[in-house]
């Protein structure tokens, strides 16, 4: 930013995550790294929020209405919508980090609580700081035999686990706009996630996936969707079509050309 303003070029800072260990949270300390991140953020051409929960933290942070450019997340649209077998096996998948926030330890207590007419796959991808604990959990609640830790993948193998999943859940508690979410959505999969601001932006309850906001609900939005296929289908085409109208990377590369072109 301070070399921008040397050379009399335009900057743009983008701002992912409000909240619990995001960007503008963290400037909320006293150190010296995060003071100098602060007054770059603040002598930015513009900021680009991903959200409006996004938007009203930056503009709390003191940064004028005029600076402020809400461009959500994109992802590529994949060619088609995969056909998905009913009455086999049934796979629930998460993709993300394992950490706090992700709430991977409500999945699973969720999880063992499940009941299904087909066997049961619970796939977890990713890793990060609780993956000991978390298969330690696994183990105490026992569902070993139904649960996969896949580890972190490439995103090759990432969308084909998403292709062979059937509902994908993400519990956080908090988020930016997950592109996880996004590639799952844009696979046509039914999505469970946490009713908070940044999922508000890509879901709408009953609609276009199922929102929760505690450990029975939760419960209740798989058990759902475990058992009633037309409304995995129903909620898988309508978050495919939701991310083809306003988050392809179409749509969100023009959104950013057209911010640009107006920097000045």
């Amino acid at each position: 930013v301070f070399l921008g303003k040397l050379l009399d070029i335009p900057v743009v800072v983008k701002v992912t995550r409000t909240g619990e260990g995001s960007q503008l949270e963290g400037l909320k300390s006293r150190s010296v790294f995060e003071n100098l991140r602060g007054l770059a953020l603040k002598r930015a051409t513009a900021v680009v929020a991903i959200t409006d929960e996004v938007v009203r933290g930056v503009k709390e942070f003191g940064i004028d209405d005029s600076r402020v450019i809400c461009i959500p997340n994109g992802v590529g649209m994949p060619e088609d919508m995969p056909v998905r077998p009913i009455g086999c096996k049934l796979v629930v998948t998460y993709v993300g980090r394992l950490i706090p926030r992700k709430r991977i330890d409500l999945l699973l207590k969720t999880w063992a609580n499940l009941r299904s007419a087909v066997p049961l796959e619970l796939r977890i991808i990713g890793s990060g700081e609780e993956l000991s604990a978390l298969c330690d959990l696994i183990e105490v609640l026992g569902i070993k035999s139904s649960v996969i830790m896949c580890g972190e993948l490439d995103s090759a193998s990432v969308s084909e686990e998403l292709r062979t999943s059937d509902v994908f859940v993400l519990p956080s508690n908090s988020e930016g706009m997950s592109n996880s979410l996004l590639e799952a959505m844009s696979e046509g999969l039914p999505v469970v996630v946490s009713r908070i601001d940044a999922n508000l932006s890509l879901v709408s309850d009953s609609k276009n996936g199922l929102m929760f906001s505690c450990e029975d609900e939760l419960m209740q939005c798989l058990q759902r969707l475990i058992d009633d296929p037309s409304l995995r289908l129903k909620l898988g085409s309508s978050a495919r079509e939701t991310i083809l109208r306003h988050h392809s990377l179409k749509n969100v590369c023009e959104k950013y050309l057209l911010a640009y072109s107006s920097l000045k």
